[in-house]
């Protein structure tokens, strides 16, 4: 074949081809036409066009034959797997079942599973209760809950489970055994026989169970700010939720009643929360002066659920001002600061009280805590069952723009660091991160909330607002910290807008 190359290919309209001197067909192409080309082809050459044509076709769709039932094998050998040997032991169960518990599967609903003497009706059985317990297990409850169907029904072509579940270990909550699902699933959901379980239930405690309120708190002096636990709260069982009132000067905000960010109690007054939570509401550009009339805080919260009251105080916002500087755009955000005047004013006791407040020269201590409610992971939009915390290194500016200088020249990432920020990351690198309880670009549900720390001491603590978290490059990513709006940078801006709503 010759090396020259394919010379005045122009178009299908009659145009001379050339092509180099290759025979085809109907002989040398060189010269001729594409459509001279195609009435030379005779019966012959069609022919055997048609039988390679069917030839193709007859190795494709035996290529799919098979491979359909390959596939058929290896979903009907996962399925197998995750049917746990059998006989499977009987687990001890507790006298009586705590709380019942109800989950869809999103396994294929059978007419078979209507016959209580079908060995599909037990294997069925015995699998959805393996796959809970193993679940629960994965959390830090290990093996104290056990799970037992008491019925089935078809939903939607899927299994709807209803089970009692039994506890050994210490008298928990609904709560606290949501939150250990919570955490089993979470640590589970990448394995296939628990990616087709909702992560999704609804836990009640069975009615011939006693349950008592909780202690009301008692009042507080308005002088007291940042003592954490002053409520006589036992500990909950597990890792990084807090305890009730541990962190009483974090308050949810609400838009028209539904959970939109976190915020602190600044004073009984007002409340400092992130401008990027309230932007959409209309604002006076030239002021900042924002139309509140959807917004309310919940002082005293603990739990997600927003039905659940335990000594709450849910006051309405009468009145709010976004910094005028605040800007935004893909990279992130700057001056995200905003204040809220209450519409009543707060009662402080055990569980709502005032934070601390820095000076203008506060220096970053080496860690703080960041707490809301936002999901425990990057990419989940099931939120926790109560408030969550987590320990950070915190990085002043000049250090943040090391780290990110550093993630410039390894990933070329460029990045946004305005005045008035710093940062926090995690040391050990294990993925934690304010993703917890901040908004981060890319990463919808998760939440905004404050970062503070113990500047006074274990006998006399002194909890001080030091941030408010703004914004970062992923969650939990290493080389990308968190942003967070300075406090102490921000201090003559914050009495500032005290005093502009005072005259609102």
């Amino acid at each position: 074949m010759s090396s020259q190359p394919y010379n005045n290919f122009t178009d299908l309209t009659g145009s001379t081809v050339t092509i180099g001197g290759e025979q085809g067909p109907g002989g040398s192409l060189e010269g001729r036409s594409v459509r001279t080309f195609i009435k030379g082809l005779s019966w012959r050459h069609l022919a055997v066009g048609c039988f390679f044509l069917a030839l193709l076709a007859m190795v494709i769709g035996i290529s799919v034959h098979f491979a359909t039932k390959g596939s058929t094998k290896a979903d009907a050998k996962a399925d197998k797997e995750c049917l746990p040997s059998l006989p499977r032991a009987e687990p001890h169960f507790a006298e009586e079942a705590e709380f019942s518990m109800v989950i869809v599967f999103f396994w294929p609903w059978s007419s078979e599973l209507k016959n209580t003497s079908s060995e599909m009706y037990e294997e069925t059985h015995i699998k959805a209760e393996y796959w809970v317990d193993m679940i629960f297990e994965s959390g830090s409850g290990s093996s104290c809950i056990k799970a037992q169907v008491t019925n089935m029904v078809e939903l939607n072509d899927h299994i709807l489970f209803l089970f009692n579940l039994y506890l050994t270990c210490e008298d928990m909550t609904e709560i606290e055994v949501e939150r250990l699902y919570d955490e089993g699933y979470t640590r589970m959901q990448d394995k296939p026989c628990v990616a087709n379980i909702s992560h999704n239930n609804d836990i009640n405690k069975l009615h011939n169970n006693t349950t008592t309120d909780p202690k009301a708190p008692t009042s507080i002096s308005n002088n007291i700010c940042g003592q954490s636990q002053l409520y006589p709260a036992a500990k909950i069982v597990g890792g990084d939720p807090v305890n009730v009132g541990e962190f009483p000067w974090v308050v949810m905000l609400l838009n028209n009643g539904e959970f939109v960010c976190g915020g602190t109690i600044w004073d009984y007054d007002h409340i400092l929360t992130a401008a990027h939570c309230i932007e959409d509401l209309p604002s006076d550009k030239a002021t900042g002066l924002v139309n509140t009339s959807s917004l309310q805080i919940i002082a005293g919260k603990w739990e997600t659920n927003l039905s659940v009251n335990h000594y709450e105080q849910r006051v309405e916002v009468a009145s709010g001002r976004i910094h005028t500087g605040y800007i935004t755009h893909f990279l992130g955000t700057g001056n995200d600061v905003a204040l809220l005047k209450l519409a009543t004013s707060l009662h402080p006791n055990q569980l709502v009280m005032k934070v601390c407040h820095p000076d203008a020269d506060t220096r970053l201590p080496e860690l703080g805590i960041v707490a809301g409610w936002g999901t425990t992971k990057a990419g989940l939009r099931r939120f926790p069952a109560v408030l969550q915390s987590v320990e950070l290194s915190l990085l002043d500016l000049d250090e943040c723009h090391g780290v990110f200088i550093i993630n410039y020249i390894v990933n070329n990432d460029i990045y946004f660091l305005p005045n008035g920020t710093f940062c926090a990351m995690d040391d050990d690198l294990d993925e934690k991160d304010s993703c917890q309880v901040r908004k981060c670009p890319g990463h919808r549900g998760t939440l905004e909330g404050p970062l503070f720390a113990n500047l006074g001491t274990e006998s006399a603590e002194r909890y001080t607002i030091l941030g408010v978290v703004s914004y970062g490059y992923g969650c939990g990513d290493i080389l990308k910290p968190g942003v967070y709006a300075s406090v102490p940078f921000y201090l003559h801006w914050i009495q500032d807008a005290i005093d502009f709503l005072q005259k609102i």
